[in-house]
């Protein structure tokens, strides 16, 4: 118990005594400042737990929260807390693409196997050096048994940093499923494509900072998770609905005003008249001249 008075409060070593919020939230991925200010994002997901609980269990309940209230992500940015490889699985069942750096350091001198390159199946397609293996064996416990030749693998100069190892017959490399989808994003997060699309996440870091200005989000004047949870998405209400202003009156401010349409309008019939009617008052002129000339001469044969 971290607080007598408010017993639900937990504590944790990075953020201290107290709550803390899972958030999510739509962005815009455009770098033109004008789309950014003309579309609305919005926070679609808050919950509040105890400063203890682990960042891995909450995306999953946010992912079926999103999902009942028609808001479901088709893709979500993510810190590598959230990214497991558990979690990726069951957001992939959900039809949501995880895109998070994964948990770890590997060894830097030693070889894994993100430095073997892989088939769009996920399948070992050569090692690090070139080799294509000559067997692949998945066992019944999502195991899988990779086999090279002896031959190139007793003279290969990475041998003694390479995590296959000599069997009876051939070199093995033994790994499981979920040991190669780990490698396989590894290497993905060297890529241009996952840097250019995972930059946008540090956006809801600017969101928790805007949220404590505009609503003292850290700072609220209850206790117990309930009250705690129940204001924290009041502020996000809030928060929302501020943004939805600011969008609302840029699109306003693009709007003609209708005075000034009118008037355009206007403008625009009375000079498209003039040159359509000029042509007309001139023959008219001539056809009245003509007139009273003829009317005069018939007044004169009288």
């Amino acid at each position: 118990m971290q607080n007598p008075s408010d017993p639900d409060a937990g504590y944790s070593g990075h953020k201290g005594q107290g709550y803390h919020a899972q958030v999510m939230e739509s962005y815009c991925d455009s770098e033109d400042e004008q789309i950014k200010e003309r579309t609305l994002n919005l926070i679609t997901h808050v919950e509040v737990e105890p400063a203890h609980i682990s960042d891995a269990h909450a995306l999953i309940p946010a992912l079926e929260s999103t999902k009942e209230r028609g808001l479901a992500p088709e893709e979500v940015l993510a810190d590598s807390l959230y990214g497991s490889d558990e979690n990726g699985e069951k957001a992939r069942d959900m039809g949501v693409e995880i895109i998070s750096p994964t948990m770890g350091t590997p060894n830097g001198e030693a070889l894994n196997l993100s430095d073997f390159t892989q088939t769009e199946n996920g399948k070992i397609a050569a090692c690090p050096q070139g080799y294509a293996p000559v067997r692949f064996k998945q066992g019944k416990k999502n195991t899988c048994s990779v086999a090279f030749d002896s031959e190139g693998c007793n003279v290969c100069p990475l041998r003694e940093r390479c995590p296959v190892k000599p069997g009876r017959k051939r070199h093995y490399l033994r790994f499981d499923l979920k040991t190669l989808r780990i490698a396989a994003r590894r290497t993905r997060e060297h890529t241009p494509e996952f840097k250019e699309k995972y930059r946008w996440r540090s956006g809801i870091e600017s969101t928790f900072s805007g949220m404590d200005k505009q609503t003292g989000i850290k700072h609220l004047r209850v206790r117990g998770l309930d009250a705690v949870g129940y204001c924290a998405r009041l502020k996000a209400i809030g928060v929302n609905l501020f943004r939805a202003a600011r969008v609302k009156r840029v699109l306003d401010a693009l709007k003609p005003v209708p005075g000034v349409v009118s008037a355009v309008i206007c403008s625009i019939i009375a000079d498209v008249k003039e040159h359509l009617l000029s042509p007309w008052h001139r023959l008219s002129d001539i056809f009245k001249s003509a007139i009273e000339n003829m009317r005069y001469t018939v007044r004169s044969a009288v």
